[in-house]
């Protein structure tokens, strides 16, 4: 799957990674002390967070950090600060986004998963270019691609078969995805999905309303 610069309209092509909605931080850096407004602010998001309304009974959320095996590491990571001032068109930007694609695609699949019902918010992608609503998705954890923000790797994408339509208008947008999810590996447009759901709800997450946890790659 090719990879485009930065854009809405292209958030297909590239399969979501890392930008436009609260907090995601894909890399990690050095410490450092939290500011007191920062403190209280983590506090207010602290309460906003048991204000999310629970899973229907028999159903678990789930975060995205329990999708990777513990201790794995890719072969590749971005160095931000080599590719700073590079541009998403930049040749030198559009090999290296080709070869962490690859690596990243191999990421292993936790294979011990729940049995029953999950339940787990995202970035939908749509898999069927045009049209105007679709039961495929792709679920993401973050939204957006480009240089500066990789596409997740494999075990950090989840291949969904819904059983209600969804607008394409929504890939812009976090949804809830509630189902049976399985270590079952999808392709499609040359991206890989280490997990599928069939036969999921999906419901659209209120991200104005509801706190969202701040995203770090697995690793």
């Amino acid at each position: 799957m090719p990879i485009r610069p930065c854009s809405r309209r292209h958030f297909l092509q590239a399969i979501p990674a890392a930008l436009a909605f609260p907090g995601i931080t894909a890399f990690s850096q050095t410490p450092v002390a939290p500011h007191p407004l920062e403190r209280l602010l983590a506090e207010g998001e602290a309460a906003r967070s048991r204000s999310i309304p629970k899973p229907d009974d028999g159903v678990r959320d789930m975060q995205w950090s329990e999708f990777s095996p513990r201790g794995w590491k890719p072969n590749m990571t971005l160095d931000k600060t080599r590719v700073s001032g590079w541009k998403d068109d930049d040749p030198r930007a559009l090999k290296l986004m080709a070869e962490l694609q690859k690596d990243w695609q191999k990421a292993p699949a936790v294979t011990a998963l729940p049995d029953g019902l999950i339940r787990i918010y995202g970035y939908p992608a749509m898999p069927e270019g045009e049209a105007k609503t679709t039961k495929k998705i792709i679920l993401a954890p973050y939204y957006g691609s480009c240089v500066h923000s990789p596409p997740p790797p494999a075990n950090q994408l989840i291949f969904v078969s819904l059983t209600t339509e969804i607008p394409a208008t929504m890939y812009q947008f976090p949804i809830w995805v509630t189902g049976r999810i399985a270590a079952k590996s999808r392709s499609i447009n040359r991206v890989r999905a280490a997990y599928s759901m069939d036969d999921a709800k999906w419901e659209p997450y209120l991200y104005l309303k509801y706190p969202m946890r701040r995203y770090r790659l697995p690793f």
